[in-house]
């Protein structure tokens, strides 16, 4: 992986200047919702409370018009996608294959899922080429292989994607998990394409494969993006490269509180138990609008790593304060226990 280069200074009043490869950017906000403006345009971020979800929008600075072409520019999540209409004339005439997808794709955004991929595997089964038609299967099949060869069909011929999709200008998505304790709605944009690729890699044990597909990726600046590949380094046991990769994110919802959580993870498992002491304490430092799940976790990270460095009264105290929260986790009650 090539080298990267990042800097963020404070400005004050809640603005930092941020300063990549890409060039200068400036960002700002509250807990749970940020903005910011780079060289790739304007990006607003935000989290709904207390659930792990985590929503993007972004706009291209490329000229006035917005346009959902495929590479991340605009993410409508709230608005309620049209279905597709093409006109009686234009349908006498269309090929079969088309209307089956558009058959597919108006049942998926009814969320009939069941006659969504009916119609959408009958698209493929005249078309095997149809590459908009195995995005959308990817996203609604149960069948792992189905999944995987859906996934492998549509990143063999990457050029077309989202044809069919700019065509009629329709927009899907899905809720992916990204990692146990985020998950986020992705689209039919290159971002979205990027992650579920490597969701699906690593379903199917092909942990490598999703690494250099994410390392390749030219929205490896994403915070998202970058918690994934940070997840998929940790799995892979690449500790110095997570804890590289995934230092730029800041604290500011929940994708930084879990990027903070496999950094600390990483040091833990290098040994390196002040400086995990160090980044588990700074992640569970911010705890509004934060899952209650993810903090329990980085707190049991954190005795744990305190016992590893014989602080045993550290260790105990933060086994209490999990027993005060949930007296079921895990095996607190067994480590207070044996710690008495």
């Amino acid at each position: 992986m090539g080298l990267r280069f990042r800097r963020s200074m404070s400005l004050g009043g809640g603005l930092r200047l941020n300063l990549s490869k890409s060039g200068l950017g400036i960002s700002g906000g509250v807990r749970g919702a940020r903005m910011g403006i780079g060289p790739r345009g304007a990006r607003m971020a935000a989290g709904i409370p207390g659930t792990g979800l985590y929503f993007e929008k972004r706009r291209s600075l490329k000229g006035s018009k917005s346009k959902n072409d495929g590479n991340g520019s605009t993410h409508p999540q709230q608005q309620q996608q049209q279905q597709i209409k093409p006109g009686f004339i234009r349908s006498l005439f269309m090929p079969k294959d088309e209307k089956f997808f558009i058959q597919g794709v108006n049942h998926l955004l009814k969320d009939n899922k069941s006659d969504s991929a009916e119609n959408i595997r009958k698209c493929l089964n005249i078309n095997s080429s149809f590459i908009d038609a195995y995005f959308a299967l990817s996203l609604i099949t149960n069948d792992e292989k189905e999944r995987l060869n859906s996934i492998k069909n549509i990143l063999n011929n990457r050029q077309k994607f989202n044809q069919m999709f700019n065509k009629y200008k329709t927009l899907i998505g899905a809720l992916l998990p990204l990692t146990e304790h985020v998950t986020l709605y992705i689209f039919n944009d290159d971002l979205g394409l990027e992650l579920l690729a490597a969701e699906i890699l690593e379903d199917n044990g092909l942990i490598n494969e999703a690494i250099d597909l994410l390392e390749k990726s030219s929205l490896v600046e994403d915070p998202a993006l970058q918690l994934s590949l940070g997840e998929l380094y940790y799995q892979n046991e690449q500790y110095s490269k997570c804890i590289e990769l995934i230092q730029g994110i800041e604290n500011n919802d929940m994708i930084g509180t879990n990027a903070l959580y496999y950094k600390g993870l990483a040091f833990k498992k290098q040994g390196m138990y002040t400086a995990a002491i160090d980044v588990l304490r700074k992640a569970r430092r911010r705890r509004k609008n934060r899952d209650p799940e993810i903090l329990k976790d980085i707190r049991y990270s954190l005795a744990e790593t305190l016992l590893a460095d014989g602080q045993r009264r550290e260790a105990a105290k933060e086994f209490e304060r999990i027993m005060a929260e949930d007296t079921s986790y895990r095996d607190v009650a067994q480590r207070l226990k044996e710690l008495s």
